[in-house]
């Protein structure tokens, strides 16, 4: 994929002097302060309606009394003595007291009230809040995706392929999460206002710059996927004919000669990951003084560009398994504990065990005896094959949540 332009000239109103920029800066941060301070307040006036403490039946009977007979909880100055939480917690404490004494007909109808009460502010709290977490995402959603994406991150000098297909896949759908809640994030006015004021837009251009790399990973991942999947599913026709013959070798051969050009292919695109690694960090001091908003978007794009070259970098792990000596291919498959260290982490992931399979079938194969050999590397094929196929639904998806990310940032730029 070829670099796009870069360089987008911006409209002069874009640069107004310096004095107007700053009122409009301190403004913002002004509503992000009190924007604070009323979430927090709102937020604790919800902790205190939860956590209403629980009565104590010693010294609460006459409270109980006085709720139960008069059926209210509203005081005479219509100021609420208890909530919906504590009204329920006296009425089933009456009720509770009432079974011994088989008298709980006109409580249980009492009881169920405030019980149909409380579940309807239940309703409503949780609206709103599913509202909240919509809005906000970067503060929570956000947060809840980087954290389980970050469970499946490879250290930076890792060479074995340590995961198996499932994870990487799990990895691909969380990225597309993750993309997802960055492209609710740079929707806001507020966050399209502060990139673009922020050095004219140069962190925008940035993002821009290292989403090129991004696109081409995934292109060229999405290339050796299909490629791959082409040529197991010529190996699983090959294999299901009853007759051994010279194909079979053949698309051995043509399976392992494939096997060694990805290598290639695989090892520039672990060279683009490695450039754009060296740059992924958008801090700076001038932008830390720019304002909590801007700074905790360039925290967001710094960690989703971090967590994506880790992702990528396993994926292309998992595609280039090196090849062993057919001797330790083969002394590793005999005990047929397929693939997983004391961790859970996988010593041979799907790849590898296909290479294994098919050089010990090959090896039998000239020696005339391969009918054994046939159903375990059938059994390995039709795994990698299911894990072929997730691995390209899963880049399906992250590599159209990196176009419509990029458009988005050009689009913010344009205007």
């Amino acid at each position: 994929m070829q670099k796009t332009t870069r360089s987008i000239s911006l409209p002069s109103r874009l640069h107004p002097n310096s004095h107007k920029i700053g009122a409009e800066l301190n403004k913002l941060k002004t509503w992000e302060l009190e924007l604070s301070t009323i979430t927090i307040s709102f937020f604790r006036s919800l902790m205190l309606f939860l956590s209403r403490p629980a009565m104590n039946t010693s010294r609460g009977w006459s409270l109980i009394k006085k709720l139960v007979s008069t059926g209210s909880i509203k005081s005479e100055t219509s100021h609420k003595v208890f909530n919906e939480v504590e009204s329920v917690d006296h009425a089933l404490y009456y009720l509770h007291g009432q079974i011994p004494k088989n008298d709980t007909k006109v409580h249980v109808q009492l009881t169920q009230k405030r019980l149909e009460k409380l579940d309807d502010g239940i309703r409503s709290i949780e609206s709103g809040l599913d509202g909240l977490f919509r809005v906000h995402p970067s503060s929570i959603r956000v947060e809840a995706v980087l954290n389980r994406l970050k469970s499946i991150q490879i250290p930076s000098s890792s060479t074995v392929a340590s995961f198996g297909a499932e994870t990487i896949q799990n990895g691909l759908m969380g990225l597309a999460e993750l993309y997802s809640c960055v492209e609710e994030l740079i929707h806001s006015p507020l966050t399209q206002q502060a990139l673009l004021r922020y050095e004219d837009g140069k962190l925008v251009e940035r993002v821009l710059d290292g989403s090129v790399t991004l696109l081409d990973t995934c292109g060229n991942a999405r290339d050796i996927i299909f490629t791959m999947k082409e040529h197991v599913q010529s190996l699983q026709t090959t294999l299901r004919r009853k007759r051994v013959d010279s194909r079979i070798d053949n698309d051995i051969h043509a399976y392992m000669c494939f096997r060694k050009k990805v290598k290639k292919d695989i090892a520039q695109c672990f060279k683009g990951l490695k450039q754009m690694e060296s740059k992924v960090d958008f801090s700076s001091p001038l932008l830390s003084a720019s304002g909590h908003h801007l700074s905790m978007v360039a925290s967001v794009l710094k960690e989703a560009s971090a967590i994506t070259i880790s992702i990528f970098k396993s994926l292309l792990l998992f595609l280039s398994m090196p090849t062993m000596k057919i001797k330790s291919l083969i002394s590793r498959l005999m005990p047929m504990r397929l693939l997983s260290s004391e961790k859970g982490q996988k010593i041979i992931n799907e790849v590898g065990s296909v290479d294994i399979a098919l050089y010990s079938f090959r090896g039998h194969l000239r020696n005339f005896d391969a009918k054994a050999d046939v159903q375990l590397a059938q059994r390995m094929l039709e795994t990698l094959h299911l894990s072929v196929e997730g691995l390209e639904h899963g880049l399906n998806c992250i590599f159209r949540s990196l176009v419509q990310n990029r458009v988005s940032f050009l689009n913010i730029l344009a205007h």
